[in-house]
């Protein structure tokens, strides 16, 4: 697995554009304007921060850039993938006979490979659908919960 990651280009490679950044490549820290630059009325205005540091997608101009982005977002959610999978095909299994026919045909019959091939494409849209923030929502509770109430208040102030 780490070969996989390994493989996989850094941002800025892709050309990824992030707020912050200006187009000669230095970083103002994502300010808009200075803490001395002046209003129309002469008054110091404060220097304002731009929302977020990482590179979203509507700012993208690219569609390789939006997708990369897109594939980061999913993956930064692989946990539901992962722990929710197994419920939706050990539901299949129960359910239906799509994978009894396996153990009563031969494996070189047309009709096994159509239903591998199927499978893999069930299993590549079941991670997209799981990884969706939909689903992070409905199943945060059970997956991700909050453990703040076991906790002093003093412990969190920290």
């Amino acid at each position: 697995m780490t070969v996989v990651f390994a493989l996989v280009p850094e941002p800025t490679s892709i050309g990824v554009s992030y707020p912050g950044h200006d187009d000669d490549g230095g970083e103002t820290a994502g300010l808009i304007s200075s803490a001395a630059s002046k209003d129309p009325q002469g008054k110091k205005s404060k220097a304002v921060r731009r929302v977020g540091r990482y590179g979203k997608e509507r700012d993208q101009t690219r569609f390789a850039t939006r997708a990369y982005l897109r594939l980061a977002k999913w993956g930064s959610r692989t946990l539901y993938p992962f722990v929710l999978h197994i419920a939706i095909f050990m539901l299949l299994a129960k359910y239906t006979d799509w994978y009894e026919m396996t153990w009563h045909v031969d494996g070189a019959d047309g009709e096994v490979t159509a239903r591998f091939v199927l499978t893999l494409i069930m299993a590549v849209v079941t991670v997209v659908f799981l990884s969706l923030k939909p689903v992070t929502f409905l199943f945060k509770w059970l997956l991700e919960p909050s453990l703040g109430f076991l906790y002093s208040p003093e412990t969190q102030k920290c």
